[in-house]
């Protein structure tokens, strides 16, 4: 597994212990308690990003905002983790 894949699957289990979590379009999706859906997306080898959704029904038809860029030279993962739930909590 990649260091890209791999730091995806930290922050979405992390995520999963918090928000509920939904399939959508084959895609891990977590729905915010407002409703925003929210998807961690790998923009580039070593870009993350989340998308934001206004709802479910928008991030199925792929209606979604990309937020933030996350490099992971620029993080630990847990420092990433702390970013990105800084602004997903921006989004409620």
């Amino acid at each position: 597994m990649t260091k890209t894949r791999e730091s995806v699957e930290y922050i979405v289990n992390r995520l999963r212990k918090i928000y509920e979590e939904r399939k959508i379009n084959n895609e891990d999706w977590f729905i915010l308690p407002n409703q925003v859906a929210i998807h961690i997306d790998i923009i580039e080898k070593n870009r993350l990003v989340i998308e934001f959704a206004d709802n479910e029904e928008k991030a199925k038809i792929h209606m979604a905002d990309d937020g933030q860029s996350y490099y992971l030279d620029d993080y630990t993962l847990e420092e990433m983790f702390d970013e990105m739930m800084k602004e997903i909590e921006n989004e409620m």
